[in-house]
């Protein structure tokens, strides 16, 4: 089985924090709470600088190899998974957005991708060069403070 490259992965990546930046504008825009506009505003431009990062990673990576077995087959798959769950395109969360009955749901359905980015970028970690750990884990720790953002809004939506 051949092996693929970094530059798959990190482009599988860069896809993810656009389909997010996205997401959240168009959430912002479509949503009545003034409180939760503003959140899900600060959070699209905060996957807009991710995307930043990871095109900058890209250009220094671009030819790093990942062989497709063993622990790379579970990077693989994670990201056909998240892939998959992932309707962060403005067609398919209009799909999604009459199953959503409340901004509780849209909360939640945030929450649910914020925590696939953190499984995926920890995984992915893994296997880059130890130089890229420190932006990996920075913007692992951005991907569980925009949960944490998410959680506090759904508390107060709750309440």
């Amino acid at each position: 089985m051949a092996d693929y490259s970094i530059s798959e992965v990190l482009n599988f990546a860069l896809k993810m924090e656009e389909h997010g930046e996205k997401f959240y504008e168009y959430a912002a825009e479509n949503i009545k709470h003034k409180d939760l506009q503003k959140v899900f505003s600060a959070l699209a431009l905060e996957e807009e600088h991710h995307a930043t990062v990871f095109e900058k990673m890209l250009a220094e990576t671009a030819h790093t190899k990942i062989p497709r077995v063993g622990a790379a087959d579970y990077v693989h798959y994670l990201a056909r998974h998240i892939e998959t769950k992932s309707v962060y395109k403005k067609k398919d969360f209009e799909a999604i957005k009459g199953k959503m009955k409340s901004i509780t749901d849209v909360i939640v359905f945030a929450m649910d991708r914020e925590i696939d980015s953190v499984v995926y970028y920890s995984e992915m970690k893994k296997h880059l060069a130890e130089k890229n750990y420190a932006i990996f884990d920075k913007i692992i720790n951005e991907e569980i403070k925009h949960f944490t953002k998410l959680a506090k809004a759904k508390k107060l939506i709750v309440k």
